[in-house]
């Protein structure tokens, strides 16, 4: 398979994994913004007691990460993070510049980071299994996995072009 045919690939598993990411940081704000307005509302990610989106969606944690004070400006739903922050990675995930996609992967690495702390807080103090938060996690992985491999061909590529332009001189 030709390195720009492996690019175009790889460009378009980032640009729709960061529309899944979108998808589901618009489904985690809908669920928030419902359960404000009707106490009682059921999303379809709620299955049972303990696989339940809204319980966490209903936490302390779902806004600011759990870590701002609720007087401050950062006290907003984490899903209100997420829809430009994968809005941004669609629109820089068909650029084949080098900086670019290094400034990708520095996004999805920050975003990768914040996976333990959330995944702990599901699990140990939430005591809950999020079907939107578990799939944001996978998300983010495999967008950290396609922006790793996009850096190898990029380099690779520029490697071939420099090769080129010294065999002409």
């Amino acid at each position: 398979m030709s390195e720009s045919r492996r690019l175009s690939i790889i460009n378009t598993s980032l640009f729709l994994l960061s529309g899944v990411g979108l998808v589901l940081s618009i489904y985690g704000y809908y669920v928030e913004f419902k359960l404000e307005q009707e106490e009682d509302y059921t999303a379809l990610c709620d299955i049972n007691e303990h696989v339940s989106c809204t319980k966490v969606f209903k936490s302390t944690y779902a806004k600011g990460f759990g870590i701002s004070s609720e007087e401050s400006i950062f006290n907003v739903p984490n899903s209100l993070y997420g829809i430009p922050f994968y809005s941004l990675l669609a629109v820089l995930s068909y650029s084949s510049s080098l900086t670019i996609n290094k400034i990708l992967i520095s996004n999805v690495t920050v975003a990768n980071c914040l996976t333990p702390y959330l995944a702990y807080l599901l699990t140990f103090v939430l005591h809950d299994v999020c079907i939107v938060c578990i799939s944001i996690y996978i998300v983010n992985a495999l967008l950290l996995l396609m922006a790793f491999k996009k850096q190898k061909l990029l380099k690779s590529t520029v490697k071939d072009v420099k090769n080129v332009k010294l065999k002409r001189k």
